[in-house]
C-alpha cells in the first residue's frame, strides 16, 4: 500500500505543467473527437489556455514532439486548407 501511494504521489509531482496540459489535451482529443481534431476546435473556445491559432499550433507541436500525434494540413471538399491534429494509434 505505501509503495503504491508513494509512486502515485511522486508521479503527480514529477509532471511539469506543460506536460500535464499536453496529457489533458490528448485525453480530450481521444474521448471527444476520436483521435482527429481541427485546430479551430481548440482555439475558438479557448481550450487549454490557447488564445489563438499560434497557441494551438504550439500545443500540437508539443504533443508531436512527444510522439503522441501529428499536425497536418488537409483540404476539405471545398478546396480550403485546414490544420488538423491526428493522434497516433495505440496498440
Amino acid at each position: 500500500y505505501f509503495t503504491a501511494h508513494y509512486l502515485a504521489v511522486i508521479d503527480a509531482f514529477s509532471w511539469a505543467p506543460s506536460d500535464r496540459r499536453v496529457q489533458e489535451f490528448i485525453t480530450w482529443v481521444r474521448t471527444d473527437y476520436h483521435g482527429i481534431v481541427r485546430l479551430r476546435n481548440i482555439y475558438r473556445p479557448r481550450l487549454f489556455s490557447c488564445k489563438g491559432k499560434h497557441d494551438a499550433i504550439s500545443l500540437c507541436q508539443q504533443a508531436e514532439d512527444q510522439g503522441l500525434g501529428k499536425l497536418t494540413r488537409e483540404k476539405d471538399a471545398g478546396g480550403r486548407e485546414r490544420d488538423i491534429f491526428i493522434l497516433t494509434k495505440e496498440d
